[in-house]
C-alpha cells in the first residue's frame, strides 16, 4: 500500500505527535497493540543475552564479578522480567512506554555502575555496552522516538559525569564520547524516521478505511437508492400499467359512449324525419298522420329528455344547479309521481307491471320544504331506470322517516323484480356514461346518464344514495334528503294586484322572435286561444311597435336576436313601460339564463322547445285564456 506523506498541519514534525488529539491517542493505542509482542520478543533475548555477559565479567575482572553478577542478576534481570509481566498483566498497557523505557534505562545505568565500580581498566572495555545499550534503545525495542532520545540523552550524561569521576583519560574520555555520541545521533535519526514513516503508515490506513468506510457508506446509500429506484420503478411500472389500463378502458368507454349517442340520437331522429316525410308527401289518410305526429312527438320527447339529462350533468359539475325550497304535501308529490310513472308504463307498453307506492306513517298533512322539481327529477329517474329493466313483477317506491345519528331525514326507496345488476358492474352503477352493459347487442337503450344524475342530485340535497341488486333477482335504490322540514301546514297562492289590473285587457299578444317557424308555432297556439298575434322579428323592432301602440296583454320574448337582444330590449321596455307583462321565451334553458332573464325585468320564463300545455300555463298566470279557447 502507497504510503502517503503528511503535512504539517497534520503532524508535528518536531515531536512527532498528531495535531489531533483524538488521531494522537488512536494512533497510542494502535502503537501499544501492535508492539506488545514484539516488546515480549526483544525483552526476553535482552534478557537472556545480558545474562551470558555475565561469563564475561567472570573471565575480564575475576575480582568484580561478584558484584557484577549481582548488578546483573539481583537488580536489572528481575526489572526486565517484571516488565515482560507487565505485558501479560497490564489491560490497557496505559504505561507501556514509560516502563520498557526505564528498562533500557536500568540496563543502560547498570553498566555505567560497573564502569563506576570497576574504573578507566573497566571503562576501556565496557563503555561499548554503552552502544550496545543504544542499538537496543533506537533499533531492536524500536521506542518511539521522543522517549528514545530522552533516554539516549540521560544515558549519556550517566556515562560522561562517571568517567569523568573515576578520572579518565582526556583521550579515552574523549575517544568514548565521540563514539558514544555518534551512535546516539544514529540512533536518534533512525528512530525519528521509523516512527514518522509508522506515522505516516498508520495515517495512510485511516483515510483508507475513512475512504472505505464512506465507500461502504456511499454503496450502501446507493444500493438503497437503487432499491428505492427500484421499488418506485416497479411502482412506476404498476401505475403505468394501470394508468395503460384505464386509458385502454378510457378509449374504450370513449368509444361506446360515442357509438351510443350517436345510436341513442340518431333512433328519434330517424323517427321524427322519417314520419315527417310521410306526413308532408300526402300518401297516407288524416288517421295514418295523425299517428305518424304521435310519433313524432315522442320522438321529439326522447330527444329532449336525453339532451335535458346531459345539460344537468354539465350544470351540476359546473356548480350553476341551486336548489330552489318551496312548501308542498309529500303525500299529494307521491301520487303525482304515481300518476306520471303509470302513464310511461302505458307508453312503454308495460300495463302487466304492478306499480305501488306508500308513505310509511307520513300524514296526509304533512308538509314538506325543499326543492319539488329536483325531488321529482330523482324519483322520475329511478322509476324509469326501474320500468325499463322490469319485463314482470311488480314496482314499488315509498318514504318515511329516520333518524341517522341525531340528525331528521327522509328516505325514499324503488325496487323492482327485473333483471338486477352484476356484482362486478355495482361499483361504477352511479358513474356517468357506465352502463352494466355496454356492449352492442344489448337489450336496452340509453346512455348511461339517469343514475349519474340521480347520484349529483341527492349530493346537492345534503343525502346519500346506495343500492342492493342481485343479478336476476332485481334491485333496490334507495336515498335520504336534508333539511326538509317544513313550518308551515298550509299555504294559499296570492295573486298579484298589479297582474289582477291587466288580465285580459287588450286581448292581443306580441311575439317578439327571429326564427320564423318558432314564430309560426307559437302564432298557431295563441290563435287557437282567441287572441290576436303581432310580430317583431327582434328587440328594436319590438320597441317600435310599442312606442306606436302599447294595446298587448303581454309580450313573448326572445332572448337572441339580431340588432337587439332580448335581454336589452326587456329593459328599455320596462324602463318605458313598468307595467308590460313580458315572458321570456328561449332555448336558453339553463337556471343561469333564467335568472339573468328574470333579472333583465322578465316576469315568467318558458324554455324552447314549447309544448302547448306549458304556454298555456305560462300565460294563465297572467292572462284567463280558457273561456277563449277556439272549439
Amino acid at each position: 500500500m502507497e504510503i502517503r506523506k503528511i503535512s504539517k498541519s497534520v503532524l508535528n514534525l518536531f515531536n512527532l505527535s498528531f495535531t489531533d488529539k483524538k488521531t494522537e491517542l488512536d494512533y497510542l493505542i494502535y502503537y501499544r497493540k501492535n508492539t506488545i509482542k514484539h516488546i515480549r520478543v526483544v525483552m526476553l533475548i535482552s534478557l537472556i543475552i545480558f545474562g551470558l555477559f555475565a561469563w564475561l565479567d567472570y573471565f575480564l575482572f575475576p575480582e568484580l564479578s561478584a558484584q557484577f553478577i549481582q548488578i546483573r542478576f539481583y537488580f536489572v534481570l528481575p526489572f526486565v522480567i517484571f516488565v515482560i509481566f507487565y505485558t501479560f498483566l497490564a489491560p490497557k498497557l496505559m504505561r507501556l512506554q514509560l516502563i520498557t523505557a526505564l528498562g533500557v534505562l536500568v540496563g543502560g545505568y547498570s553498566i555505567i555502575y560497573m564502569i563506576y565500580l570497576g574504573g578507566p581498566e573497566v571503562n576501556l572495555l565496557y563503555y561499548a555496552g554503552i552502544t550496545l545499550v543504544f542499538f537496543f534503545n533506537y533499533d531492536f525495542l524500536k521506542l518511539r522516538f521522543q522517549t528514545a532520545s530522552l533516554i539516549g540523552a540521560l544515558l549519556l550524561a550517566g556515562y560522561f559525569l562517571v568517567a569523568y569521576k573515576i578520572n579518565v583519560s582526556t583521550e579515552v574520555l574523549v575517544s568514548s564520547m565521540f563514539f558514544l555520541v555518534s551512535a546516539n545521533i544514529m540512533g536518534m535519526v533512525s528512530a525519528y524516521f521509523y516512527e514518522k514513516l509508522n506515522r505516516q503508515f498508520y495515517y495512510s490506513q485511516l483515510i483508507v478505511a475513512e475512504e472505505q468506510q464512506k465507500t461502504t457508506e456511499n454503496n450502501l446509500r446507493l444500493e438503497e437508492e437503487v432499491q428505492k429506484r427500484t421499488a418506485n420503478l416497479a411502482k412506476t411500472n404498476t401505475e403505468l400499467i394501470i394508468a395503460k389500463e384505464a386509458a385502454e378502458e378510457s378509449e374504450r368507454l370513449k368509444s361506446v359512449f360515442l357509438a351510443t349517442m350517436s345510436h341513442e340520437l340518431r333512433t328519434p331522429l330517424n323517427a321524427i324525419i322519417g314520419f315527417s316525410e310521410f306526413i308532408i308527401s300526402d300518401e297516407f289518410d288524416s288517421s295514418e298522420n295523425e299517428m305518424h305526429a304521435q310519433i313524432i312527438n315522442k320522438s321529439g320527447l326522447d330527444l329532449l329528455n336525453m339532451v335535458e339529462n346531459l345539460l344537468d350533468i354539465t350544470l351540476i359539475d359546473s356548480g350553476q344547479i341551486i336548489l330552489k325550497k318551496n312548501d308542498f304535501l309529500l303525500v299529494e308529490f307521491l301520487a303525482d309521481i304515481n300518476y306520471i310513472i303509470r302513464q310511461e308504463r302505458v307508453n312503454l307498453e308495460k300495463e302487466a307491471i304492478k306499480i305501488s307506492f306508500d308513505a310509511i306513517n307520513i300524514s296526509s298533512d304533512f308538509y314538506v320544504h325543499t326543492d319539488k322539481n329536483k325531488l321529482k327529477q330523482i324519483l322520475i329517474n329511478l322509476l324509469k331506470n326501474a320500468l325499463k329493466f322490469t319485463e314482470q313483477g311488480e314496482i314499488k317506491f315509498w318514504c318515511e322517516e329516520i333518524t341517522i345519528g341525531a340528525k331528521q331525514m327522509l328516505k325514499f326507496w324503488v325496487s323492482d323484480t327485473g333483471i338486477g345488476i352484476p356484482k362486478s358492474k355495482q361499483k361504477f352503477i352511479f358513474d356517468v356514461f357506465r352502463q352494466a352493459d355496454d356492449s352492442k347487442a344489448r337489450k336496452h337503450e340509453g346512455i348511461g346518464i339517469g343514475l349519474s344524475v340521480v347520484k349529483k342530485l341527492v349530493d346537492l340535497f345534503g343525502g346519500e344514495v346506495g343500492m342492493d341488486a342481485e343479478e336476476g333477482k332485481g334491485s333496490v335504490f334507495y336515498f335520504t334528503i336534508d333539511n326538509y322540514k317544513s313550518e308551515i301546514k298550509s299555504s294559499e297562492p296570492q295573486k298579484n294586484d298589479l297582474l289582477e289590473s291587466m288580465l285580459g285587457r287588450y286581448n292581443k299578444i306580441l311575439v317578439v322572435e327571429d326564427d320564423s317557424p318558432s314564430y309560426n308555432l307559437l302564432e298557431i297556439l295563441i290563435n287557437r286561444w282567441g287572441f290576436e298575434v303581432a310580430w317583431a322579428k327582434n328587440g328594436k323592432m319590438a320597441l317600435d311597435m310599442m312606442a306606436e301602440n302599447q294595446n298587448f296583454d303581454l309580450i313573448l320574448m326572445d332572448l337572441k336576436m339580431p340588432v337587439l337582444n332580448g335581454f336589452e330590449a326587456t329593459k328599455q321596455i320596462k324602463s318605458l313601460y313598468p307595467n308590460c307583462i313580458i315572458i321570456a321565451q328561449t332555448a336558453y334553458a339553463i337556471a343561469p339564463d333564467r335568472e339573468k332573464a328574470l333579472l333583465a325585468g322578465c316576469d315568467g320564463f318558458i324554455a324552447k322547445p314549447i309544448s302547448a300545455e306549458k304556454l298555456k300555463a305560462v300565460i294563465e298566470q297572467f292572462v284567463p285564456i280558457s273561456d277563449r279557447i277556439k272549439h
